[in-house]
């Protein structure tokens, strides 16, 4: 039996098939910490796929989840990073490390985009 103080440490659980399905399309079915795409080959374990997963942002108030409190996670951050915070994306900065990356860098990163894109109709 657990103790009763161990469980406002407990996060909640996701049960609604509708709002995981919400979060991982406007996710764009892409981990939100490593960019993983479901049925990529795990970095962690090379002889498994990526599943993807709803994790949480920050830990919601209890009983009031939301979906901006929600993100799409691939198996392997989720499990992995659980007790991590992870800071907000930093948009300059990275494009200031694209925009310093080698031309044929560049050309990647745009070709990589535009495929993601056009599979996404955007």
């Amino acid at each position: 039996m657990r103790r009763p103080e161990a469980r406002r440490f407990l996060r909640p659980v996701v049960r609604s098939a509708a709002a995981r399905k919400r979060v991982l399309r406007r996710d764009q079915f892409s981990c939100q910490v490593c960019g993983s795409v479901a049925g990529d080959i795990s970095e962690i374990n090379p002889h498994a796929r990526v599943s993807l997963t709803v994790g949480y942002r920050s830990q919601p108030p209890a009983g009031r989840i939301r979906l901006d409190d929600l993100r799409a996670e691939c198996s392997d951050c989720n499990e992995g990073l659980r007790t991590l915070a992870f800071p907000e994306s930093d948009r300059i900065g990275l494009l200031t490390q694209i925009r310093r990356a080698t031309v044929d860098d560049q050309r990647a990163v745009l070709k990589w985009l535009k495929s993601k894109f056009e599979e996404t109709g955007r």
